[in-house]
């Protein structure tokens, strides 16, 4: 997973509602890009040739980071374990969602309606590596109207 913020950059254009009149963009870094365009061929591979998803979606996502150096360990080596270290899952979910709609999986990240996501860091010897599975979400059911009489209570 590429780390970094993207940079606020004057995309030179004036803005008739910033105060100054200048409009600015986020530029995303040049490893984030890299990875996002991998991984949409890497995705797009996986479609086939299989039109984009309509309609409401669900994802689960689990990011699976590198377990450091320093933990491997020749007795009893680690399991996966929780990340808890630098990486905020939510910028995570929106890098793989860039390179989800780059590659056609849906038209657009705003039909995901339900997320699930986990950052874990990989047992000693597992591969890291990002898991994506998407799906149709099941319709929603009728609500049903209860009426309490608290004089029949």
């Amino acid at each position: 997973m590429p780390q970094g913020r993207g940079r606020i950059v004057s995309s030179g254009q004036r803005c008739p509602v910033c105060k100054k009149g200048h409009r600015y963009t986020i530029k995303d870094p040049d490893r984030s890009r890299e990875w996002k365009a991998r991984a949409a061929v890497l995705m797009r591979q996986s479609m086939g040739s299989r039109k984009p998803l309509e309609g409401p979606l669900r994802v689960t996502i689990i990011f699976m980071f590198p377990l450091p150096k320093s933990k491997h360990r020749k007795r009893n080596p680690p399991g996966r374990q929780h990340h808890t270290g630098k990486v905020d899952l939510d910028n995570c979910a929106k890098l793989v969602f860039d390179a989800a709609t780059r590659a056609q999986i849906w038209g657009d990240d705003c039909q995901v309606v339900a997320l699930k996501a986990h950052k874990l860091v990989a047992a000693q010897g597992e591969q890291p590596g990002v898991a994506m599975l998407v799906a149709k979400t099941d319709p929603l059911p009728e609500p049903v109207r209860i009426e309490l009489d608290p004089a029949r209570v």
